[in-house]
């Protein structure tokens, strides 16, 4: 039978944890940035907690992978930190905090289960597994282990709480899970375990219609039209069809499959039967685990698996090699050596892992402040922020996130029906990282000072319009002229209360399938006399950002006199005493697993430059 912890020895282990947690954090704060990467996932969740801010708040938590809505918990929690103070700069940092909290929460559970120096050794190789990625991109997972652990350490306490005591705990339990599950839809995978301990724990069956009511209600009151959406998703009758990626039609079959048959093995792990085998803690554990890993197992046969989804499985993975490995621990135990060795070994990794530095590298994510400031000495060139997304390009994959982040500073267009509307041959910008302190020549551009690096802004009137394009299968007219597509486009949201403004580039995007994606054609004009021009194929910014493999290449030059580099790279135009009028046409590797950019079509990476400028800048560029 389980026992009771007592209060002395649950508040030593906690402030031995937090102790021990708070020197972890110590040595890590100089890891830290001081402000957020502007990840496209985290500018989408910031954008929608803007509504709130304008009382515009619909809570619909942003779309997942796999065709439903997530909550809107995590949105909330964006809004709520500039309403405490906390400015958004300070949002790594505050993930971090929670999650060191967290971590001593899963201490004290470990060490329960176990001894204290296996929970020791076991919670710093969590904090080893986890914490670079939650500095490295705070974003909607980052808040996700703070909640499981808490979680795990409010279950810990049910399953050792008296029989009536057990009740109130699988309501309060069910009121958190409630709460993880709208931060990520993830947490649902988490439901045969859940199931399996409601229906199989003592007293807990006849709270059963108190717990539906609890989670109904927390998704209610946080994100009723997330629920709605969701609700409506499931009563269509052709919602499976309908999912983007081939074969998710199975792949939901065979979750519903998987949570069935993770539920009867987890109901059949926690029956009386399997009472003298492992406490009750343990065998809820086990059966939490077991029914992530089967739903994940099939779903993932269609979707794309990233470190994320598999930090959830870190605290069931840790407490099973713990209790299987217990032996082996004790005996390093009793070694001096290895008593001290081991957790500094543990520390180092934690330490001297690579998360990014405290300046960014030229060809580093933007981050939200300097998001922020681009945006303003943009603004104050007097570039419509409805232009913006169109008419900057970049050398770097710094473009991207300039596209999508600077609907954080821009007003709300919801009122314009029409957007992007851009005059053949209008002004463009090059926008170009440097390293800090880079002096430009008047003529070069005007340079933006930030932490670390500074960005130079160079307008220049274009001899590639990349606003104007036709995929490479379309064959011109009779008289050999084509029928250009362009940027503009209505409005998605006009005349709505919200504003969802940071969309606009996935709409723009819209205009180019996957299919015609992979070549797409872009008339040229070279003027009579100038100075030559280097038109440059970046890497596209994704997964595969840096490689060279993921670059454009210029694949056909027509009506025109250049010069190709040889990995079709780059295009050296000169003028030739007439104009010249022509086409080019540039092939994306669009197929390439490595390189994302199935969701990147459009605008495309293209930066044009005079060749003398390109001689200083080609160091720079991706």
């Amino acid at each position: 039978m389980d026992r009771h912890p007592s209060t002395d020895g649950l508040r030593q282990d906690l402030i031995l944890g937090a102790l021990m947690l708070a020197g972890v954090l110590l040595a890590m704060l100089p890891q830290v940035h001081p402000d957020a990467a502007a990840h496209p996932d985290l500018v989408r969740d910031l954008l929608l907690a803007r509504n709130c801010q304008g009382g515009r708040c619909v809570s619909q938590g942003s779309p997942s992978s796999m065709a439903f809505f997530h909550g809107f918990a995590f949105n909330r929690f964006l809004d709520l930190l500039p309403r405490l103070g906390i400015p958004l700069s300070a949002l790594p940092l505050t993930l971090l905090v929670l999650h060191a909290a967290g971590l001593s929460l899963f201490f004290h559970v470990l060490s329960r289960e176990t001894d204290r120096w296996t929970g020791l050794l076991g919670t710093l190789a969590y904090a080893g597994l986890t914490w670079s990625r939650i500095i490295e991109s705070p974003q909607i997972f980052s808040l996700l282990p703070f909640l499981l652990n808490l979680l795990i350490f409010l279950l810990h306490k049910t399953c050792r709480a008296s029989p009536r005591g057990r009740a109130l705990g699988a309501v309060a339990c069910a009121l958190l899970w409630g709460l993880a599950t709208q931060v990520h839809l993830e947490m649902l995978l988490f439901l045969p375990g859940a199931a399996a301990a409601l229906l199989s724990l003592p007293r807990t069956r006849r709270v059963l219609p108190e717990v539906v009511l609890v989670l109904a209600a927390s998704w209610m009151l946080l994100s009723w039209d997330s629920l709605a959406a969701n609700l409506r998703i499931l009563g269509s009758a052709a919602w499976t069809p309908s999912l983007a990626r081939p074969g998710q039609a199975w792949v939901s079959a065979g979750a519903w499959g998987g949570w069935l048959l993770a539920a009867a093995l987890g109901y059949r792990s926690l029956s009386r039967r399997s009472e003298g085998r492992l406490p009750l803690f343990n065998r809820i554990m086990l059966a939490g685990a077991v029914g992530y890993a089967l739903s994940l197992t099939c779903i993932l046969t269609s979707h794309f698996l990233d470190a994320q989804y598999l930090e959830t499985l870190i605290p069931p993975a840790i407490w099973l090699a713990a209790r299987w490995g217990r032996a082996w621990i004790q005996r390093a135990a009793a070694s001096t050596l290895l008593r001290w060795t081991i957790p500094l070994a543990l520390l180092g990794l934690i330490r001297w892992q690579h998360p990014p530095a405290a300046t960014p590298g030229l060809s580093g994510p933007l981050t939200l402040g300097e998001v922020r400031l681009l945006t303003r000495a943009l603004h104050r060139e007097g570039r419509p922020f409805d232009e913006i997304y169109a008419r900057v390009s970049s050398g770097q994959g710094i473009q991207s996130d300039l596209q999508s982040g600077l609907w954080l500073e821009a007003p709300c267009l919801s009122g314009a029906r029409r957007l992007g509307e851009l005059a053949p041959g209008a002004p463009r910008v090059l926008l170009t990282a440097v390293p800090s302190g880079f002096r430009p020549e008047p003529w070069e551009g005007v340079r933006v000072a930030s932490r670390g690096r500074d960005f130079l802004l160079t307008e220049y009137p274009p001899w590639l319009d990349p606003t104007r394009f036709a995929p490479a299968g379309e064959s011109p007219d009779a008289g050999g002229r084509r029928t250009w597509r362009t940027l503009a486009f209505d409005n998605p949201d006009f005349g709505r209360d919200t504003c969802m403004d940071g969309n606009l580039p996935y709409a723009a995007r819209a205009a180019v399938s996957p299919r015609e994606a992979s070549a797409l054609v872009f008339p040229v004009r070279v003027p009579a006399w100038g100075e030559p021009r280097v038109i440059y194929l970046p890497a596209a910014s994704g997964p595969g950002r840096g490689l060279a493999a993921c670059a454009g290449r210029f694949t056909a030059v027509r009506g025109l006199k250049g010069r190709l580099s040889d990995d079709g790279r780059r295009l050296e135009l000169r003028p030739a005493g007439a104009a010249q009028e022509g086409t080019v046409t540039i092939a994306w590797p669009v197929s390439d697993p490595r390189c994302g950019l199935d969701l990147r079509f459009y605008p495309v990476p293209v930066a044009e430059m005079p060749a003398k400028l390109f001689a200083r800048l080609g160091p720079f560029l991706d």
